[in-house]
């Protein structure tokens, strides 16, 4: 048994999001199933004032624009969040507040940032 987990683990590389193990040229991720909720920030609609601070300060662009002035939306990209914190301290109206990818309401935010043509009904327009 430990000659074959140690041929394994030689076979193994390791990214930031997991271990990928390589067989005939094919990577899994051994935890993508397991792996524990990641902590990401979220921004509430409902006290949004459509002001772009937090997608004009996010380092990594983890802040998706669709529309424009006071229509737009802005939404947090769950993959591409670093939880630095700046656009939860920058929000004037602090409408961005820390939740994980666990919460129900990124699934939504997934569903929105995969097909913004059809929107969940809480990004449709009223």
């Amino acid at each position: 048994m430990k000659g074959i987990m140690k041929k394994l683990l030689t076979s193994a590389l390791v990214l930031g999001t997991g271990i990928f193990l390589l067989a005939n040229g094919i990577a899994a991720n051994v935890f993508a199933q397991d792996q524990a909720p990641k902590k990401v920030s979220i921004i509430d609609k409902k006290k949004c004032i459509h002001c772009g601070t937090c997608f004009k300060k996010c380092p990594n662009k983890a802040v998706a624009r669709f529309g424009k002035g006071k229509k737009a939306i802005y939404v947090i990209d769950p993959a591409k969040c670093l939880a630095n914190g700046i656009c939860v301290k920058k929000c004037p109206k602090k409408a961005i507040s820390w939740t994980t990818t666990a919460d129900p309401k990124i699934d939504s935010v997934t569903q929105f940032l995969q097909n913004p043509a059809n929107p969940p009904a809480e990004y449709r327009s009223k």
